[in-house]
Parts: C-alpha cells; sequence; structure tokens
C-alpha cells in the first residue's frame, strides 16, 4: 500500500512539473509578441519617416516621442498597443494622426 502511494504521488508530481513548463513557454510566446508588435511599428518608421507627423506616442498615459520610446528597455514594458485605421480614436483621426503607439512601464 505504502508503495501505490509513493507512485501515485509521483506521477502527480511530473504530472505538475510538466503542467508549469508548458505555463512558462506560453508566456515567453505572449511577450514575443508584443515585443514583435512594436518593433514592426518602430522599423516602419525607420524605412517612411513621414509617419512620425501622423503617429502619437503614449507613455504611461502622457503623449511622448518615439525617440523616448525607444529609450525603454524591453524588460521594462508591462504592455504595447499599436493602433492603425479605424482602430484610432475620432479625436486623433480629425488632427491627420494614422497611428497611436501607446506603451505602460512597470
Amino acid at each position: 500500500m505504502n508503495s501505490l502511494k509513493k507512485i501515485a504521488v509521483s506521477a502527480v508530481f511530473l504530472m505538475m512539473l510538466s503542467f508549469s513548463g508548458s505555463l512558462t513557454a506560453q508566456q515567453n510566446e505572449t511577450q514575443k509578441e508584443g515585443n514583435s508588435l512594436l518593433i514592426s511599428a518602430l522599423k516602419k518608421h525607420e524605412t517612411n519617416p513621414s509617419l512620425d507627423a501622423k503617429t502619437i506616442v503614449i507613455i504611461n498615459k502622457s503623449e511622448s516621442t518615439l525617440e523616448k520610446l525607444k529609450e525603454i528597455q524591453d524588460k521594462k514594458m508591462k504592455f504595447v498597443k499599436v493602433l492603425v485605421g479605424d482602430s484610432v480614436k475620432k479625436k486623433y483621426r480629425k488632427n491627420g494622426i494614422e497611428e497611436v503607439i501607446e506603451v505602460r512601464t512597470l
């Protein structure tokens, strides 16, 4: 009976280890996607500088610049959102803004 309990406990422990490993992998994939979104937006601005005048950068709910955005370390970013097209709020579209990059830091 004792050996059966040890086997059951060992099996549960192994299943818990494999489950926590898959959660870590999913979190890492999500973080990469968020950073790739920001990297894509920044590359688009490097290749087409005229977009800078049509973009608003918001860092921690305050309007900022692309230069200050580039200075933020990836590990300090908590949230990244890039809005384009119809997703951009009407108040920005009235002023000719076509893209909003919003970042929150830790």
